[in-house]
């Protein structure tokens, strides 16, 4: 089964928006990284992992980039009743 993890980064503080998009292209050069999206907040960064090994050896290649400060890796627990979440969502009005 494969493994998947949300990982939060934060970059060298002062890391301009050039830089940021660097380390964006050099994330999503690694295999396992699905995206890897800048947000606002607590964190600089968003990256879906999901690998066939470990997560922590995808965290370990992702600590490696330049700029790349510090990550939380944030492990998806696979629920088996995890339908039950969608089927709520479906009473909620969309646009």
């Amino acid at each position: 089964m494969a493994h998947r993890a949300y990982v939060l980064a934060n970059l060298d503080q002062g890391t301009e928006r050039d830089g940021v998009v660097q380390v964006i292209r050099m994330m999503e050069q690694i295999d396992e990284v699905s995206f890897a999206e800048p947000v606002l907040g607590a964190f600089d960064l968003v990256v879906l992992v999901e690998s066939d090994s470990s997560v922590e050896q995808v965290v370990d290649k992702l600590s490696a980039i330049d700029k790349v400060r510090e990550l939380t890796s944030l492990k998806v627990d696979f629920l088996p009743a995890r339908e039950r979440m969608w089927r709520n969502m479906s009473g909620i009005p969309s646009e």
